[in-house]
């Protein structure tokens, strides 16, 4: 079966369940939390894949990796998944969980590459104003790239502004030497 297909209904299933427990937003952080320690310990996986555990010992380990105690509706989901040897699958419903939430609740994620860190006042305007545009929650998330020189790139979704140095003097260098971009 599809990889996607499987962690998109076990995701839909968690964000019904939670939704209908009341605990969809502490849901969200914890799997928000979940998957960042998932990432950063490798190990987890191979206690999750082994099939010499037993499921208890497999749900314990993800109650260390989580470090204190999950909300129920998680809890009870992470059991469901490990009794149904779907552990393999685990981060991909995670993250499809993510953006399930993120859809429900008119969330976007976007993407500031400065040359150098942008003050959080500038990235509030910023998100203000995209806000407005888009009649939607905005979180930007900041990346620093020296190679920029100066300006920024914003990235919403399938939108892209490059207001980067480095992105006007390629769209000159492209104009004066006729690239393979040039239309004739």
């Amino acid at each position: 079966m599809y990889v996607g297909l499987i962690a998109r209904r076990y995701a839909t299933a968690l964000y019904a369940f939670a939704t209908a427990n009341a605990e969809a937003d502490r849901t969200c952080e914890e799997v928000r939390r979940l998957t960042v320690r998932y990432r950063e310990h490798p190990s987890v996986r191979t206690v999750l894949f082994s099939p010499v555990l037993h499921a208890d010992e497999k749900l314990e380990a993800m109650r260390r990796l989580y470090g204190g105690r999950m909300c129920g509706s998680l809890e009870r989901f992470i059991r469901l998944v490990i009794d149904h040897h779907r552990e393999r699958y685990l981060h991909f419903m995670f993250n499809s969980f993510i953006g399930i939430y993120e859809y429900h609740h008119n969330i976007r994620e976007a993407t500031l590459a400065t040359a150098v860190p942008m003050s959080d006042e500038v990235v509030q305007r910023l998100a203000d104003a995209a806000r407005k545009k888009t009649r939607s929650e905005i979180r930007i998330q900041q990346e620093v790239h020296p190679e920029l020189l100066g300006g920024f790139v914003f990235r919403l979704g399938d939108i892209q502004i490059d207001a980067s140095i480095a992105g006007q003097l390629e769209r000159l260098k492209r104009e004066f030497c006729g690239g393979p971009n040039r239309i004739v």
